[in-house]
């Protein structure tokens, strides 16, 4: 929380509704946001990650992107939250040793055989990755944050709503996880 406290002050001088912090070289991402009483809450590595695969396969599902090879690539310490989002997407949720250099292998992997296509990766230590051009976590992933965060606030779900939208989904499999001890910052992440 020390990381974000200017931030925080400029915010409320501002009135920003988002606040994001990167470490000095871009590669993870913290997100912060305005709570309906004016106050800022972060997100937790995992709580972004949720709500980034959530985002991503439901895109790629409104697109007629997303395929049975589709999948996404975590670390074995991240939530098993994400497991479920992805089996009511159909796509494979795949956990490797904590370090993105083994996300990256697997990713790799699967360009050369074909097996499976990468959509998205991530480790609850605020990395995150989208895209199949980098093998290591990036500022691009974050870019794609400022998109997500973009359209939810579009939606009106950004973000306590969002996880709402993600926990009564039918499509998610999830309903009610976002209640009672497993709500959005809950000990469910």
């Amino acid at each position: 929380k020390e990381v974000f406290q200017l931030a925080m002050e400029q915010g409320h001088e501002v009135d920003a509704e988002i606040l994001l912090g990167t470490d000095p070289d871009a590669d993870r991402l913290g997100v912060a946001y305005r709570d309906k009483l004016g106050n800022y809450r972060l997100l937790s590595g995992n709580e972004i990650g949720i709500l980034l695969t959530y985002y991503l396969l439901n895109t790629a599902k409104e697109q007629g992107r997303l395929t049975e090879k589709g999948v996404v690539i975590k670390s074995i310490v991240s939530t098993d939250l994400v497991d479920r989002i992805g089996a009511d997407y159909g796509v494979k949720v795949m956990n490797v040793l904590t370090g993105f250099k083994f996300i990256g292998e697997l990713m790799e992997e699967y360009a050369r055989t074909k097996f499976r296509e990468f959509i998205f990766g991530f480790e609850e230590s605020y990395g995150y990755l989208a895209g199949h051009f980098v093998r290591d976590k990036d500022f691009h992933g974050n870019a794609r944050q400022r998109r997500t965060g973009r359209h939810r606030k579009d939606r009106g779900l950004f973000p306590e709503k969002h996880a709402h939208e993600v926990g009564r989904s039918p499509r998610t499999g999830c309903r009610g996880l976002f209640d009672g001890e497993t709500k959005l910052g809950g000990r469910g992440f």
